[in-house]
């Protein structure tokens, strides 16, 4: 009613209203302030608002995280359509390849580059086939010419086998020396490190010594320091007690 009356304007201020409010409260027996009484209208408004998204969006969320769930659902439906592009894609790239053909050769050149096979003649090297014809071949230009090209190879692949096993003779004896230098400079390395330690360890010994004899030093000091001051006390005393002999005669 309070509330209607200060929609039709009758009330000046939202502050004049709590106050009419707080005073009802009081008269029925409540102990209510205006300011209990906005408090308590402004989470009565918060709870309506949350009932009211929970009601529309189905949630107990914001109305921000409502609209960052729409983004992502978003997001979801279109990588579903980018991925089934993809795979009709990959479909269609499977359907064009023939797995009985290898990558690289298509079927029309494979069967145009198909030839009938020659007749092929074998010859044997047995003695019982051996004819005159045979002879010929035999003695024939070309057959000698092989031979020369066959055996100039054998000489070629030999002088290669030499120079290579003369090359890694030279390089054995390089790796051997460099070797014998390194060992030699590892020696002298070591031998050094040795004398180091040995000087480190002496120079030690003697700081240690002077350190020793300067703790000498020190309680000698402190010890005629003690005679002295003990010789001054007994000085004075001795001083004191002369003194007051005099005094006395």
């Amino acid at each position: 009613m309070q509330f209607e009356l200060f929609n039709e304007g009758k009330w000046p201020s939202k502050r004049r209203l709590y106050d009419n409010v707080a005073s009802i409260l009081e008269k029925k027996g409540y102990q209510y302030s205006s300011v209990q009484c906005e408090n308590k209208w402004k989470s009565l408004k918060r709870r309506y608002m949350s009932k009211h998204e929970r009601l529309i969006y189905a949630s107990d969320s914001s109305r921000c995280y409502q609209t960052r769930n729409e983004f992502e659902d978003r997001v979801k439906d279109i990588m579903k359509i980018e991925r089934f592009r993809a795979k009709r894609r990959h479909e269609e790239t499977i359907k064009d390849v023939n797995l009985n053909i290898p990558p690289g050769f298509s079927a029309t050149d494979c069967a145009n580059n198909v030839s009938e096979p020659e007749e092929i003649t074998l010859f044997t090297d047995s003695r019982d086939n051996y004819t005159h014809t045979d002879e010929n071949m035999i003695k024939s230009d070309d057959y000698l010419i092989l031979r020369n090209t066959a055996e100039n190879f054998n000489n070629e692949i030999t002088t290669e086998n030499v120079s290579l096993a003369n090359e890694v003779q030279k390089l054995t004896e390089v790796v051997k020396e460099s070797l014998d230098a390194n060992t030699k400079m590892i020696k002298i390395q070591t031998a050094i490190h040795k004398q180091l330690l040995v000087h480190l360890d002496k120079s030690e010994k003697k700081e240690e010594e002077r350190k020793e004899l300067k703790r000498r030093k020190l309680e000698k000091q402190s010890e005629l320091i003690q005679q002295i001051k003990i010789q001054n006390s007994l000085i004075a005393k001795l001083i004191q007690n002369i003194s007051n002999n005099g005094r006395l005669k």
